[in-house]
């Protein structure tokens, strides 16, 4: 997670000619894939930090509950984890749509 938070205090300017010289060199410059893949690359660690917040207020005693129904991992994070954070999804898919429209 510290990486993660490493990774924010450099301005996107710095990492400019680097992305470029990947992008170039995997042949899709002047691509909408390349344009995508950048805007991801540059809000992807804002979203984790912020989601991993909300994730993370989550009570545990739901979850516990859910294993005792007999939700196998992926049933509690679909039927269970994901319905209580769909409000934090909302807030983060727009703020890194504000911060990639920037």
């Amino acid at each position: 997670m510290v990486w993660i938070l490493v990774t924010r205090i450099f301005p996107p300017v710095t990492t400019a000619i680097p992305y470029f010289v990947i992008i170039r060199s995997l042949g899709i410059s002047d691509t909408h894939f390349a344009l995508i893949l950048t805007h991801v690359a540059y809000t992807l660690p804002f979203v984790i930090w912020l989601m991993l917040g909300f994730f993370q207020d989550i009570p545990e005693d739901i979850e516990r509950a859910a294993m005792v129904d007999g939700c196998s991992l992926w049933q509690r994070f679909i039927q269970v984890v994901l319905p209580l954070a769909l409000p934090a999804v909302a807030v983060t898919a727009i703020f890194a749509f504000i911060y990639s429209w920037n």
